[in-house]
């Protein structure tokens, strides 16, 4: 990366570098989209930036608190009744800022700060939970019945839950109520939001058969996101 490019100390993997906002007294960063850019490609692979930026670092919103991490992830994965090495925090919440190609580089908004706070974007890697919810969805939608339970009972919507059976995932929006699986989110949501540093953040979810299947999902998102700063960047 060139020598004059902003950059903070960083104190654990998933310190942000870019440019910093101050607001009462805390720090807010935001990435340029060059500094996203060249962040990304200076990682040996977009696999590589998932698996140290995302899968193996304590997520950013824990502030380098590794006991608390743990802790969090032993409390709701025993609540979930899930393996603990099974639950990751993506998304902004486990880098700082946004690496979505909706709204790059976005600042991570945390509660009292801003006017919406940020999601908690998890992660689950489970076959079990994953089947449940896609024996589940097929037998919904073999009848007809899935618009009765969806969020958003749109054609989009259900062709989008088709398409991430397809990558392996299910999104936790379209768990059918009063079913097992949606039980066991409910829980895993109920153990996040209630306490810090997620409180007053709304939780979300994404079950994936496999860890491919989740590493797989983010690098195709992460090609996206470089693909739209590619052309922002030289437009």
């Amino acid at each position: 990366m060139p020598q004059n490019r902003p950059s903070l100390p960083q104190k654990h993997p998933n310190a942000p570098i870019g440019r910093v906002h101050v607001s009462i007294g805390r720090a807010k960063y935001t990435l340029e989209p060059n500094d996203l850019l060249a962040l990304l490609r200076a990682a040996p692979s977009l696999r590589e930036f998932i698996q140290t930026r995302l899968l193996n670092a304590v997520p950013w919103i824990f502030k380098g608190n590794v006991e608390a991490f743990r802790e969090w992830r032993r409390g709701i994965t025993r609540e979930a009744a899930l393996q603990e090495d099974a639950v990751f925090v993506v998304g902004s919440a486990a880098v700082g800022f946004s690496l979505s190609p909706m709204k790059p580089g976005r600042p991570f908004q945390v509660v009292g700060l801003a006017r919406q706070a940020s999601d908690i974007d998890i992660a689950i890697v489970d076959d079990r939970l994953f089947e449940q919810c896609w024996n589940t969805l097929v037998r919904y939608d073999r009848v007809r019945a899935l618009g009765a339970f969806l969020a958003r009972p749109i054609p989009q919507t259900v062709e989008k839950m088709r398409l991430d059976v397809y990558w392996g995932t299910v999104s936790h929006s379209n768990a059918v109520p009063g079913t097992d699986e949606a039980r066991r989110l409910r829980l895993l949501f109920a153990a996040t939001s209630r306490r810090p540093p997620f409180l007053g953040h709304e939780p979300r979810a994404r079950v994936y058969r496999r860890l491919d299947d989740l590493i797989s999902y983010h690098e195709a998102s992460l090609r996206q996101l470089v693909a739209t700063l590619q052309e922002g960047v030289v437009n």
